[in-house]
Parts: C-alpha cells; structure tokens; sequence
C-alpha cells in the first residue's frame, strides 16, 4: 500500500515537474515574442524617424541657404538679393518675399545717402560763405566793409540755422509720440495763420472740422503752404477749407508760373529747386514741402500738387477728420 503512494507521489511531482517546465517553455516563446515585437517596433521607428529626418532637411535646405545668403549680404560679401527656390512652395515664396524687403531697403540705403550728400552740399554752402567772408576781413581789414561782412556772415549763420532746424523737425515728425496728438480744430488754425500774413489771403473755409494732430506740426504744415504759395505767387493766394466725406480738405492755390506737370511730384523731395525763383537766396531751405509731406503723412493724410483751374500751383492737402 505504502508503495504504491509513493509511486503516485512521484508520478504527480512528474507531472507537475512537466507542467512547470512546460509553462516556462511557453512564458519563454512568449517573452521571445515580444522582444521580437519590440526590435521591429524600434526598427520601424528609426526608419520614420530616419527618413522625417532626411524629408525635412531636404525640405529646409532652401531656408538654410536663404540663410546662409542672408548672412553674406550682412557681412558685405554678397549682392542684395537670395536666391529663390524653384516651384511655387513655401521656401520659393519665403525667398521672393525676403528679396522684395530687400529690394525696399536698398531703396531706403540709397535715399538716405542721397539726402546725406544733398545735406552735406546745402550746409557747405553757407559755411563756405561765412569762412570767406571772415578770411577777407582777417586779411583784408582795411579794405572791407566790416558792418556789410557782419552781416553777410548772419545771413549764412540764419541759413544754417534754418537748414538744421528743418532737418531736425523732419526727424522728430517721424518720432513724434502719438499721445501728443490732440482734436485740432482746421479752421481756426487756417484763420491764426492767415491773419498773421500781410496781405492776409482770401480764404473760404468751412467749419466744424477737427482732425485728430500735433497743434505744432499741423500748423508748420499749413504755413510751409502759405510760404510756398507767396514765394511764387504773382499776387493771388487762395485757401478753401472743406469737407470731403471723411477727410478735411485744404487747398492752397497762387497765380504764379505754376509747377510743371512732370515735376509735381518731384517738389516734394528734399532740396528740391525747379527754377531760379526756387533759389537759395528765395527758394528757403529748400525743404518745405518735403517736411509739409512728412507731417501728412505722418497724420495719416495726403499731400499733392494737382492741376489748377488757371495758371499757377495748387496744393492740396486731405487729413482724416477726428
């Protein structure tokens, strides 16, 4: 009896015996299976990550060489345009539009080098005056005029004057801070610098438009108007005020020669001169209108020459109304 238990106690440790190596066997294949799964897994991954990595440097390729061009043309050792990718995607567009900017500050580069020379030229003039007139008297005393050399010397020192101070109000229009900026009401400042003239020009002006300005800066404005119609005008200057939808329109309008039709435009420039009645003895600093452009502009407005009704000139300048 005690023998044949214990040929079942180990026929059932056997079994068990059996059974356990069995289950490892099958924990073993899975666990196989899964590292399996995982080492295809982690292959799959860096395939796709390998080849998004590869896809986006192609892709990026144009912007690094955009890039790269950019930072020549910052050292000066390029020209001022990248090349522009093929195609119609975003890198073409990207490469196309930093060449247009690039194109508006060339534009700015050179203005601001031509205004520099054309500055430079009008400040030597008077100083160049001023230095000769004082080595004739130094050299000369006897033979000069010393009441005529004092006062041709305050002519050049009034000309520098004017020419620094119109080049100074030029950059602070566009520096001007926008909390200054106050309801101006159009026709009571036409009628203060109106009045200030001798004789006062005919007006015709109506009221009840403000507009939303620098007080200073809008009546430098209407009196480099006002200025540059009486320089020119042959004995007539006229000023309109008026409402046109929602600007206020102001026209300053003489009867003197007029400015030609292809140099309406031009009058607006720095140191710009038509004529010899536009000259350094008569013609101002030669910046008036130009400034009178800034402040517009600055006041989201419009400054024109357009076609008179008769001979002469014919300014007109539009702000919005406040």
């Amino acid at each position: 009896m005690f023998s044949s238990m214990r040929v079942s106690q180990r026929s059932i440790r056997a079994r068990v015996t059996l059974l356990a190596a069995g289950s490892a066997v099958v924990l073993l294949g899975s666990l196989t299976l899964v590292l399996d799964a995982a080492v295809i897994a982690a292959a799959g991954v860096a395939v796709a990550a390998g080849t998004a990595w590869w896809g986006t440097g192609r892709a990026l390729r144009p912007v690094a060489r955009v890039r790269a061009e950019l930072d020549a043309i910052g050292a000066g050792r390029a020209c001022g345009r990248v090349t522009v990718a093929s195609g119609d995607g975003e890198a073409a567009r990207l490469g196309a539009s930093v060449n247009l900017v690039l194109e508006r500050l060339v534009d700015v580069v050179e203005r601001q080098r031509a205004f520099a020379a054309d500055a430079s030229h009008e400040l030597r003039t008077p100083i160049a005056g001023l230095r000769a007139n004082l080595e004739e008297a130094v050299l000369y005393p006897d033979d000069v005029d010393v009441k005529e050399v004092l006062n041709s010397a305050l002519r050049d020192a009034d000309r520098l004057e004017a020419i620094t101070t119109d080049l100074l109000l030029l950059v602070r229009v566009k520096s001007c801070d926008p909390a200054a900026r106050e309801p101006v009401d159009l026709s009571d400042l036409l009628r203060e610098g109106l009045a200030a003239r001798v004789p006062a020009p005919s007006a015709d002006l109506a009221t009840g438009l403000r507009v939303h300005a620098v007080p200073t800066q809008v009546a430098r404005l209407v009196d480099n108007l006002l200025d540059n119609a009486e320089r020119h005008a042959d004995g007539r200057v006229e000023v309109t005020l008026r409402r046109d939808g929602d600007h206020a329109v102001v026209t300053v309008a003489d009867d003197g020669p007029g400015i030609p039709a292809a140099d309406r435009e031009r009058v607006f420039e720095r140191f710009t001169r038509l004529d010899t009645a536009r000259s350094r003895c008569d013609g101002g600093t030669g910046l008036g209108l130009a400034i009178a452009r800034e402040i517009a502009c600055a006041h989201g407005g419009v400054l024109t020459a357009e076609e008179p009704g008769a001979r002469g000139a014919r300014l007109v300048l539009r702000l919005p109304v406040s």
